[in-house]
């Protein structure tokens, strides 16, 4: 019960920041945002509704890929599923934090175990994060220097979004290789942090710590046997993020913006910096943040009313129509499980007779 209210806080929040989203983006410049999100194009904004799908079936993908480890007959639609319910719930908790919890529960009930499960997310996280590490470092390596001084505060808070990101993966390799490091932060470093009071129960820490990192050391023992599976995942992931990275460029099209092919990179580039920058955004599917950061970054690509439009656009087909799948699927998803149970109850009376 308690969970429940709290999503309906959540979305309740959304709702109340999506209102706000609007307000602010309308009440100067109204007439001039509907004359662009008239000029919309059906063709591109399906290539743009294709694309979106396109992502969450590649996140489905890989899922599988993992989920055959323990269970061969995982199919690609198990794995859409998981990933379009994964969607939903990380799109309506606060800093995308729902999500791993409900995948667990989809692939128990498609399934696999608890333990697998956690496995599974384990491998795909280890595979993401170092995969988003790289892609963004190169993006930040070849263009940041451009932007940077177009809006300073907001580079600046992509740029402390880059090093939190890649400092979870990173410090989580040195502790699973380094023995004296993992030594250090188990016996003196975690108790040095409760008593600076930034920690609770030290021992509890440690021991969860030391149970997640001989986790993660066993699944990238596990990777590393299955060079094919780990180069179709890596690749798997920058074409995902590709996607997602120039869906800004997509919109523009389909809103029939003038924006050049040329400049294709400089927006996988500014996308990027947007993803960043909302990992600070404490809101659900960092409502409010999402908006204003990605109006700051191509504020100096496109006119004013150009880029609301195509931010409204943007953020309706990259969160809000994915909430919206993701709900109907979940909704489905439920009801399926409901009368499967209804179909086992039924046959057991019926054995039972």
């Amino acid at each position: 019960m308690r969970k429940k209210r709290e999503y309906i806080s959540y979305i309740a929040l959304i709702i109340v920041s999506a209102i706000i989203v609007l307000y602010c983006s309308f009440k100067d410049y109204k007439e001039d945002i509907i004359e662009v999100l008239k000029q919309i194009t059906p063709g591109y904004l399906a290539i743009c509704i294709l694309a979106i799908l396109l992502y969450h079936y590649i996140v489905g993908y890989i899922l599988r890929q993992f989920a055959l480890f323990y269970k061969p007959d995982y199919t690609r639609k198990a794995g859409y599923k998981n990933a379009l319910i994964a969607a939903l719930f990380h799109g309506i908790t606060p800093f995308a934090s729902g999500g791993q919890f409900i995948q667990c529960y989809v692939f128990y009930q498609q399934g696999i175990g608890i333990s697998e499960s956690a496995s599974i997310l384990l491998m795909d996280f280890i595979v993401y994060q170092s995969t988003l590490v790289v892609y963004t470092l190169v993006c930040i390596v070849l263009r940041y220097s451009t932007f940077y001084n177009v809006n300073t505060s907001i580079f600046t808070i992509a740029l402390l979004g880059f090093i939190i990101n890649s400092s979870i993966i990173v410090g989580l390799w040195a502790l699973a290789r380094s023995y004296k490091l993992h030594t250090w932060l188990s016996t003196k470093g975690i108790y040095i942090l409760a008593k600076l009071k930034l920690v609770k129960d030290p021992n509890s820490k440690i021991e969860r710590l030391n149970t997640y990192l001989e986790k993660f050391n066993i699944e990238v023992a596990r990777l590393s046997t299955k060079k094919s599976l780990l180069l179709k995942s890596v690749l798997s992931n920058i074409v995902r993020l590709t996607l997602y990275y120039i869906m800004p460029y997509l919109c523009a099209k389909a809103l029939q913006i003038d924006i050049f092919a040329n400049s294709l990179f400089d927006i996988i580039a500014l996308s990027s910096f947007v993803s960043l920058a909302n990992s600070f955004v404490p809101l659900p599917g960092a409502s409010g943040g999402a908006e204003v950061s990605f109006t700051l970054m191509f504020a100096d690509m496109m006119v004013h009313q150009d880029v609301i439009a195509s931010m409204l656009l943007w953020r309706f087909l990259t969160y809000y129509f994915v909430l919206f799948i993701g709900g109907v699927v979940f909704a489905r998803f439920v009801k399926e499980k409901s009368l499967r149970k209804i179909e086992e109850e039924l046959y057991e009376d019926r054995v039972i007779q």
